[in-house]
């Protein structure tokens, strides 16, 4: 039965933790750009990858959709890209299209947020086109970047 007890409460544990990411995430975001000078509600925001895991289609409980939500009600003008999922239909209504990666999308971008680490994303060109790009996943790890990179 200790064993059986301990199962669960580790289950909990995850769940729990799981649950609070998309929070941690936007409260990340926040602070950093908050360090060079912006607020949520005055910037554009791109979620890259959207799916549950990398390089799949499945969006089911995905906290993506937690993080685009969260930010959205914090006021701040998000989009997404994801190869595997060209469209976006949220909870509220919003529906929204995946923007390509291209030098003038991304020039347009205030921070670009990882949240599922897909293996076709160029995180180093990437990095060229934007100021900023919070990592949830760790993808840029080992990468040579041309932009402020904030782990998670």
């Amino acid at each position: 039965m200790k064993q059986l007890d301990y199962d669960a409460r580790f289950i909990s544990l995850a769940e729990e933790i799981n649950s609070s990411m998309p929070s941690f995430v936007l409260e990340k975001s926040q602070k950093a750009l908050v360090a060079i000078g912006k607020t949520l509600s005055s910037s554009k925001i791109i979620v890259l990858g959207v799916t549950y895991k990398p390089d799949i289609a499945d969006i089911r409980e995905s906290p993506a959709l937690d993080v685009i939500k969260l930010l959205i009600e914090e006021g701040a003008e998000v989009v997404y890209n994801d190869p595997y999922v060209q469209k976006l239909e949220l909870e509220e209504g919003h529906q929204l299209q995946s923007l390509g990666i291209t030098a003038g999308n991304l020039a347009q971008i205030d921070v670009a947020v990882i949240v599922s680490d897909h293996s076709s994303y160029d995180f180093e060109y990437i990095s060229t086109c934007v100021g900023l790009i919070v990592d949830s996943r760790n993808a840029t790890q080992g990468l040579s970047l041309s932009c402020e990179v904030v782990k998670i």
